[in-house]
């Protein structure tokens, strides 16, 4: 049931929407979006959970570039995200300064792809099974949007 639940959900919410979606989309998208969650930390106190929130969104989209790297030749390795997470004693505007740089490389990879076009851009995720490129960019474009809500 698990297995059907994760399909329907990878398909509906990710598969679906990047048919539908160039990398240029995506870059643009990215951009978009990137300024929408800055905007929301901005507006957010420095409070713990919001810190957890930050270091959250920071860390999926770490390990999501991380995935997206395979496709041009870096090693895979099955981790979970939470090792890509900054660092629990980071302050506020520092988590803020890495959730921008990491969206700028998000960017960037999606520049990339629309570029170089790798001979393969099939690349796993722990839960969902294997997704292309522009699947995962939906996946990392879609979390930070969710997640960056939960900010107050």
């Amino acid at each position: 049931m698990r297995n059907l639940i994760l399909k329907v959900v990878s398909y509906l919410f990710f598969i679906r929407p990047s048919k539908q979606r160039s990398y240029g989309d995506y870059e643009k998208l990215l951009t978009e979006s990137g300024t929408t969650i800055e905007q929301r930390a901005n507006q957010a106190a420095d409070l713990p959970e919001n810190r957890k929130q930050l270091r959250h969104i920071v860390g999926i989209e770490r390990w999501g570039v991380q995935r997206l790297k395979v496709c041009f030749g870096e090693p895979f390795n099955r981790d979970e995200y939470n090792g890509y997470a900054p660092a629990e004693d980071r302050s506020w505007p520092q988590l803020q300064a890495d959730f921008k740089a990491t969206r700028q490389e998000t960017i960037a990879l999606a520049k990339r792809f629309a570029l170089e076009q790798p001979a393969s851009d099939v690349v796993e995720h722990n839960d969902f099974g294997a997704w292309n490129a522009r699947t995962w960019l939906q996946y990392l474009y879609s979390h930070g949007l969710n997640e960056a809500k939960r900010l107050r």
